[in-house]
């Protein structure tokens, strides 16, 4: 990782995923589908504290990050504080797996130039690129919902990856 983010021409993408282990176990497949067409990029992934520990044998994620909205990232101070915090990794892309309104105003705050996200939440507006498919219809598995968010980012047709692991 270099030292200072703005120094690194890499593409810089930020994976958001802060709800169950399950559910953030299952953006594994995102993962690699993203380092698969970008080989060199830098990608962070955002995951509450009790996930971050999954993350940390996976191939493919440069820098994990913790959520804590129990914890320093409470409030509207420290909404602030994390939205400062992402503006320093001077990102390209985030990608808002769980949909979350503190979260994608978070994006918004620390200037991300590309936010994907649901276009079906109120907060929607936050995002500027929204995917319209609904997850309650349960028409694909969460692993392929998750890939769809990819899909705009992707020169290819994404399939289903296979887990790696270090």
């Amino acid at each position: 990782m270099s030292t200072n983010p703005s120094s690194d021409s890499r593409k810089r993408f930020l994976l958001i995923r802060t709800d169950r282990a399950g559910d953030t176990i299952l953006t594994f497949p995102a993962v690699t589908a993203l380092r698969n067409n970008y080989p060199e990029a830098f990608i962070s992934f955002l995951a509450q504290p009790y996930t971050v520990p999954l993350f940390e044998q996976y191939t493919g994620i440069d820098q994990l990050l913790s959520y804590e909205p129990h914890g320093r990232h409470k409030g509207w101070k420290g909404l602030l504080k994390l939205s400062s915090e992402l503006q320093e990794l001077n990102f390209d892309a985030a990608i808002l797996f769980y949909p979350r309104p503190e979260l994608a105003f978070a994006l918004l705050k620390a200037k991300i130039p590309l936010r994907i996200g649901t276009g079906y939440r109120w907060y929607s507006f936050l995002m500027n690129r929204r995917i319209y498919e609904h997850r309650n219809d349960y028409r694909k598995h969460e692993s392929e919902y998750n890939l769809s968010l990819l899909e705009s980012l992707m020169s290819d047709k994404i399939t289903q990856p296979h887990y790696e692991f270090k």
